[in-house]
């Protein structure tokens, strides 16, 4: 009878193969067993180095690689999990130490982790995949109504702060970068404003680049058909586009319809009134096949361009358009509902040929502030993280007395100060030591901007409120008005009516109890707030989840649970009797309808 194999009998190989699916802290796990194991899972680099590669994106191991060769990948991969579990750490410290402010963080408050962020090559591109891949999963639990720390509303929304001071001021250096070489075109000008906004996904612009050179390899392809050629059919299929043009092979007339019938023909691009991500970011615009006019103006300039064929995108207060000028001199507008040529009007605030030449020349900061400003108008008056990133690009494009404007001190300084024009290229997946002392330097500006104010929006300590057997609702809890039928999330109480809203002041005559009775803080489905009387509230018995409010609620609770949306930590140490309450409603409900919104959970796993 053969003897008993074991584990220890198996070749290095078998064992590797065993392991690459297993999670790096089951393999640390089995590396303790024993100094056999141990030796051999720390010598085995490509383990490590497939490893490495399921935890970051292409494009950052990529430069790794490059950089690594057959170097040591166990310590790679240790410099990865190092910056991961310092972006935890700092995470679970932030609410406890950051709760009673009133205003956002600064610079200074998040220093030490940004500094951390940039002391190595990859660390930026490490720590901005860590914070994204945290959102994602949060957002996925929160979906489906459930919590797991520290995957909370809470974390999420320190996640996004932390984020916002990472990518807003490299994006701004790689902005006077690209201004200082003047290459600010209409396409990186539009990137440049979708990762400003959604700092929640990585929107490269080598994958935008990618993209567009997608569709310009389509275009290529009709070009290279015979019917276009008036040369040897060798060289024919040699040669670019751009080749073809600048030889004169092809007209530029000819280049543009391709263009078109790609874009419009093959891609079925429609145009959309609205500008928001879904019709600003190319990624969603080819998926969805629909693009606000300005993106659609920007990808058809791109793709034109590498192409051979110059346009020149026109925008100026309420004017937008495409513009291509003919070898003859003819001015033609690109009509960007479908692509056809058209015969260029003269525009009545250009008279004077002066005055026609301003408005002609392309401003990147007058597209920004085009996009800018038609996003803001789509968006109307909902507040969520990408409206409040989008207002501090109002900060960085109008100047203004404001000594606390951080991002115009970003903005000036880079233009005045830096020779950025002589840096090495700007990448989050490889950061220079020059482009870490910029961020560095960044960094230290923005803390003397703060420095004499760093209490000025500080509470003095949380405030205990204490439950009387009058209140009866609980923070948390989704109630609605009897009269008035709007329907909101419990925030706060008071026991009675708070002389500070004194706007109410009239409608406590109307209050059967008037004054002396609990007030309730709400934040209602249009986003305002509100202060109702508890005579004017009832709870639903089956709660809807609110999530288009939860951006502006993340800093006091950690996610909804089928019936209310629970307090964090601190918030319970506000109200530290309010979950019980909250808990009886949500049991009450359930003896008598089932649990709510049951069948609207989901089992996710991480």
């Amino acid at each position: 009878m053969d003897e008993e194999l074991s584990i220890y009998s198996l070749p290095a190989e078998v064992i590797s193969i065993i392991l690459k699916n297993n999670d790096c802290q089951e393999i640390l796990n089995f590396s303790s067993t024993c100094k056999h194991f141990n030796e051999l899972v720390n010598t085995d680099q490509q383990l490590w180095k497939e490893k490495l590669k399921e935890l970051i994106p292409d494009a950052a191991f990529v430069v790794v690689e490059s950089d690594c060769h057959d170097g040591d990948w166990l310590e790679e991969i240790k410099g990865f999990y190092y910056i991961k579990n310092y972006v935890f750490s700092e995470l679970k410290t932030m609410s406890p130490t950051h709760y009673c402010k009133r205003d956002d963080l600064t610079k200074q408050d998040v220093r030490d982790f940004f500094n951390v962020a940039i002391s190595t090559k990859m660390s930026l591109a490490y720590a901005i995949n860590i914070l994204q891949d945290f959102i994602k999963i949060t957002s996925e639990l929160a979906d489906a109504y459930a919590c797991k720390k520290p995957f909370t509303l809470t974390e999420m929304h320190y996640a996004r702060i932390l984020l916002r001071h990472l990518i807003h001021p490299f994006i701004t250096s790689k902005w006077v970068q690209l201004e200082k070489k003047d290459q600010l075109d209409p396409e990186f000008v539009l990137n440049f404003f979708v990762q400003w906004v959604d700092i929640d996904k990585m929107h490269s612009d080598e994958d935008f680049a990618e993209k567009i050179q997608a569709l310009v390899d389509k275009v290529e392809a009709i070009l290279s058909d015979k019917k276009y050629s008036k040369s040897d059919s060798t060289q024919w299929k040699t040669l670019t586009a751009q080749e073809k043009c600048s030889q004169g092979l092809l007209t530029e007339r000819q280049v543009l319809a391709a263009v078109s019938y790609v874009i419009y023909g093959q891609e079925c691009i429609q145009v959309s009134a609205t500008a928001n991500l879904d019709t600003l970011d190319i990624t969603k615009i080819l998926l969805n096949k629909r693009g606000s006019v300005l993106a659609v103006a920007c990808i058809y300039h791109a793709v034109a361009k590498r192409c051979g064929v110059a346009c020149d995108v026109v925008a100026f207060p309420n004017h937008f358009f495409l513009e291509w000028r003919d070898t003859d001199g003819q001015e033609y507008k690109v009509d960007l509902e479908n692509g056809e040529l058209k015969s260029k009007r003269r525009c009545p605030f250009s008279a004077s040929p002066t005055n026609q030449k301003n408005i002609r020349r392309y401003c990147p900061e007058k597209l920004l502030q085009q996009i800018l400003s038609s996003y803001l108008n789509s968006m109307g008056v909902h507040d969520n993280w990408t409206t409040q990133n989008s207002l501090r690009l109002v900060d960085l494009l109008n100047p203004s007395q404001n000594l606390d404007n951080v991002n115009q001190s970003h903005l000036s300084y880079l233009r005045n100060e830096v020779d950025l024009a002589n840096y090495p290229e700007l990448s989050y997946n490889a950061l220079h030591c020059s482009h870490a002392r910029l961020l560095s330097s960044l960094s230290y500006l923005a803390n003397t901007i703060h420095i004499t104010a760093s209490d000025r929006y500080m509470f003095p300590h949380v405030v205990v409120k204490k439950r009387n057997s009058y209140i009866k609702y609980a923070v948390g809890m989704i109630c609605t008005h009897k009269k008035h039928k709007y329907t909101g999330i419990i925030r706060g109480w008071d026991l009675i009516w708070a002389a500070d809203w004194k706007e109410h002041g009239e409608a406590l005559n109307r209050l059967e109890f008037g004054h002396n009775q609990p007030f309730y803080y709400l934040i209602i489905a249009n986003q305002s707030s509100r202060y109702v009387a508890q005579e004017n509230l009832s709870a639903l018995t089956v709660p809807p989840r609110m999530p288009h409010l939860e951006d502006l609620i993340a800093r006091e609770f950690t996610h909804f649970n089928g019936y209310a949306y629970e307090p964090n930590d601190e918030k319970r140490m506000e109200y530290p009797d309010d979950m019980h309450i909250s808990n009886m409603f949500r049991s009450c409900v359930e003896v008598r309808y089932g649990e709510p919104n049951q069948d609207k959970k989901k089992l996710v796993q991480y």
